[in-house]
């Protein structure tokens, strides 16, 4: 009996930190990003988006085309179409639309994008966005996160933050200060790291509700760092994914060109948030401390109490570089019910593994 305990013991607690891996998506060749609700894994290639179970991985059901028709999204190669699963329905936003989809896949409705948004998501009966980087009477340039109503008329800007990379041409901000937002329970949730590990929390219509302003050491910028993010943006080269806001002469001349033309600004401290995600009553953070190949998470509560801090693997976001900088970051992973979702790429048999662990 005390064999067979330990066994049980060992066996979850290697489930806890590694994970499982569930098994290979077959009809998928290049992911653009994942979403899971409740046992529904939903991965968007181009315009398709299919939808698996957890279980077994099993198809269920494949909707999305292709075009500018109703219910259809274009597809192209510098911008990433994505979607957020409510509930009720399934928010897919391309970059000139955004859709509303029944689970089944069915076209609800649909709306014109400004072109100046670069992110939507719907709260309650209004939608809350992040811009497009802007010049302000500063001359600096900014994004900022905005409530708007159904006619997509501002009703309230939150936060705006500055946009280091554009003060000048060909500087690139290797560490940025990336600006993201969620939404749930109908609440806005801002980061906002240049004040430091600093969240505000907003209702449906914009009002401040609370904020989390928590301790976090600062992390000095290594040699060793610099390395590993200029890894990165080498990377970004080789898979032909740097993005929009390069001139397109830069990128076509390939690597070499590129350093000769860019300007590599390295801050003194990493940024203490990365990203966030708001799942089942927490707050995931998402840092830039690492151990070995995982990433840092804290946990937090809604009133922003710590629960704990775990490192998990660190995942090839489908983000281009340049969208990492301005805060467009497209996952590979999902946080569902206290768990990791993520896709794992087995470059040797060209398959995309999906990997579960368990958070806590």
């Amino acid at each position: 009996m005390r064999k067979l305990i330990l066994l049980i013991f060992l066996l979850l607690f290697i489930y806890m930190v590694m994970g499982t891996n569930r098994g290979i998506l077959n009809e998928v060749l290049e992911p653009e990003s994942i979403q899971v609700y409740g046992n529904e894994l939903y991965v968007v290639e181009g315009a398709a988006i299919f939808v698996y179970s957890l279980d077994d991985l099993s198809l269920i059901r494949k909707f999305g085309k292709k075009g500018e028709g109703p219910g259809e999204l274009k597809v192209l190669p510098f911008w990433p179409n994505s979607i957020t699963v409510w509930p009720d329905y399934i928010f897919a936003e391309g970059l000139d639309k955004f859709i509303f989809f029944s689970k089944e896949g069915k076209l609800i409705k649909e709306h014109k994008k400004i072109k100046r948004f670069m992110k939507v998501l719907p709260v309650w009966k209004n939608f809350v966005v992040k811009t497009f980087p802007f010049q302000g009477k500063d001359q600096k340039y900014y994004n900022a996160i905005k409530v708007l109503n159904t006619e997509m008329e501002e009703i309230k800007e939150l936060y705006r933050q500055k946009v280091l990379m554009l003060e000048a041409e060909g500087n690139i901000t290797m560490i940025p200060e990336s600006l993201n937002f969620c939404v749930y329970d109908n609440k806005i949730f801002v980061e906002e790291s240049p004040k430091g590990f600093f969240i505000e929390i907003f209702d449906c219509e914009g009002k401040k509700l609370y904020q989390i302003d928590k301790k976090y050491k600062k992390i000095k910028v290594t040699s060793k760092y610099k390395n590993l993010v200029m890894d990165n943006l080498k990377e970004s080269f080789k898979q032909k994914k740097v993005g929009v806001f390069v001139p397109l002469h830069i990128v076509e001349g390939g690597w070499e060109n590129f350093k000769k033309w860019a300007k590599f600004i390295y801050p003194d401290y990493i940024p203490s948030i990365r990203d966030i995600v708001v799942d089942n009553e927490k707050i995931y953070v998402q840092t830039f401390n690492r151990e070995d190949n995982k990433e840092e998470y804290v946990i937090l509560d809604l009133k922003g109490n710590t629960v704990k801090k775990v490192y998990l693997p660190r995942i090839k976001n489908s983000a281009v570089f340049v969208y990492q900088v301005l805060g467009l970051s497209l996952r590979f992973y999902a946080i569902n019910n206290n768990r990791f979702i993520y896709l794992n790429e087995n470059e040797d048999d060209e398959e995309w593994e999906v990997h579960v662990i368990a958070i806590l």
